[in-house]
């Protein structure tokens, strides 16, 4: 870095996606048609007349770790200190529908979020924590999510919750997981059933909660563009509408329990444009494919937002706190419906209570001294934002018609097509960081000696709490009447063996009740599905009939 920048000039003139914006702009680069008030057709400008004077955006904080005695400690945390909404994740066997005793868990049992085998797990997971007064997201994508919301929703009967008045979302997304880890736990055709029956089931009997929570973040975190954030996700959501079409319902009704989980990144006002474009892009797509109602809810993209994980780094990990503010602006001034900060050690570890505390004291400056919730869409008028706003609007569109020409989503992650996508883009991301393209503060630019210590200490994993909680579920199942499992996985292997439409929710809940495990539920229908019993292929049925 030379000594003396007076005469410094941006390091690179195009935006984070590589667009190539010009010095200024005017009304002559104005769209066409202008945007339409918020509230109205096709949403741009935000989904509600008041914007956030109606209600400030959900606070939420992902937390998961340990036991699920130590994840209750840090939601209960959070919540005291403003949290509005939590995000639960779950470690890492979990997400792979596999038990705490399975030979390949150890090391990773409560690891990067909290076991959750059985259904006393979800109740120590909720001790305290009523379902009906707090917004829960929980973050599972794989078919373990088949497990983990009944096992919900059955915690949240036993408080006494009317199910009217349980609010949140299941990420419930396993084909974009299969780029996150997970593909052995998220065979295509078996996780397109999973992800449909769970749709039916929250459509029917929680109203208030999404069927969906469809990952774009995951999929930026690659390191795409804004336009194929949207076109990737959008084709992604296409895929299980489809797929839920075909059990029977309307587009309408079942659109309009989708939510979706967007990416912030650091190019502030790029961010801003696609989220505006998405909001407008998928009400257009809604109401020309699948002739929804203009009118309709389901023309409206509801958004839920994170800082970005993959810009934060360990290097002088206090400059993350800029980049994390200035993200979440972003999603503010966009109109998002929720905000998740990430903590500023998550580059080293999970994030400590000092990183959680400082990620919610972030929103709450944001919502209560910056003025930005005063005015719905600040932005809206810019000469730049609405020219940015519609380039990546006809991008996402041009994407998503090379996407149908191949089939659809659905046929691109078939035959290898969003895979390939992917992983150029991520082979970009890393060369325009080490040929110092992209310039990172911290990282390679204005680089220093190595910390030794983080502020607020660094979160240690647990081998005496992995150590535990096989131990645990291990006596668990030596305890319990392996007969009366047995039993309660029958029916479950019937249904899925009868048709492809039969429900299983209420079978899994039955098995659950009779103490199976996450395991043994989903490997048993993987089973019956002509697939091996265990997602690692290590371990056969100690039920097979």
């Amino acid at each position: 870095m030379p000594a003396d920048g007076y005469w410094e000039v941006p390091h690179t003139l195009r935006t984070g996606s590589g667009y190539a914006p010009e010095p200024f702009y005017t009304e002559k680069d104005l769209p066409e048609a202008t945007a339409a008030d918020p509230g109205s057709f096709p949403y741009t400008r935000g989904l509600h007349r008041d914007g956030y004077r109606g209600r400030l955006w959900t606070r939420r904080e992902i937390a998961g770790f340990g036991e699920a005695a130590d994840t209750n400690e840090r939601f209960r945390y959070l919540l005291r200190e403003g949290a509005t909404g939590l995000n639960c994740h779950f470690d890492l066997p979990t997400h792979l529908s596999i038990d705490a005793d399975h030979p390949l868990a150890t090391g990773e049992v409560g690891g990067a979020g909290p076991s959750i085998c059985i259904l006393p797990d979800m109740r120590q997971l909720m001790e305290g924590i009523r379902a009906d007064e707090v917004s829960m997201s929980l973050i599972s994508s794989t078919t373990a999510a088949l497990v983990l919301l009944p096992m919900y929703v059955m915690v949240a009967e036993e408080q006494g919750a009317s199910l009217s008045q349980v609010r949140g979302t299941i990420q419930n997304d396993p084909l974009h997981a299969r780029y996150c880890g997970y593909e052995a736990s998220c065979p295509i055709d078996l996780g397109l059933r999973s992800a449909t029956e769970l749709m039916a089931y929250c459509r029917a009997l929680l109203p208030n909660w999404y069927t969906n929570n469809i990952n774009m973040y995951d999929l930026r975190e690659h390191g795409i563009s804004a336009a194929q954030e949207l076109a990737f996700g959008f084709g992604l959501a296409f895929a299980y509408l489809d797929r839920a079409l075909e059990r029977g319902g309307s587009a309408e009704d079942i659109a309009s329990r989708m939510a979706f989980y967007c990416s912030l990144h650091s190019d502030l006002l790029e961010e801003v444009a696609k989220l505006r474009a998405a909001r407008q892009v998928w009400a257009q797509l809604l109401t020309s494919r699948y002739d929804v109602p203009d009118s309709s809810r389901s023309a409206q993209f509801r958004i839920g937002s994170q800082t970005a994980g993959s810009t934060i780094f360990p290097q002088q990990p206090l400059n993350n706190i800029v980049r994390i503010a200035y993200q979440a602006l972003a999603g503010a001034l966009a109109g998002v419906s929720s905000i998740h900060c990430c903590g500023f050690d998550e580059a080293i570890g999970l994030p400590s209570p000092t990183a959680h505390k400082l990620a919610v004291r972030t929103q709450q400056i944001l919502a209560y001294e910056t003025g930005v919730p005063l005015v719905n869409d600040p932005l809206g008028g810019s000469y730049y934002l609405e020219a940015l706003t519609a380039r990546i609007a006809d991008d996402t569109v041009q994407i998503l018609a090379e996407v149908d020409a191949q089939g659809g989503m659905l046929e691109c992650v078939r035959h290898g097509w969003l895979e390939a996508e992917l992983q150029r883009a991520s082979l970009s991301a890393v060369r325009q960081i080490e040929t110092g393209e992209r310039r990172l503060v911290g990282v390679n630019w204005a680089v220093e000696d190595s910390e030794q210590t983080t502020p607020g200490g660094v979160h240690v994993f647990s081998m005496e709490i992995n150590d535990r909680r096989i131990r645990e579920i291990t006596e668990f199942k030596a305890g319990r009447d392996n007969a009366r499992v047995a039993d309660s996985l029958r029916p479950l292997r019937a249904a899925v063996r009868q048709s492809d439409n039969a429900p299983l929710v209420p079978l899994v809940r039955n098995a659950l009740a009779s103490n199976a495990s996450l395991g043994e539920i989903i490997g048993t229908i993987r089973e019956v599905s002509g697939l091996h019993y265990d997602p690692l292929g290590v371990i056969s049925s100690p039920f097979r009939d």
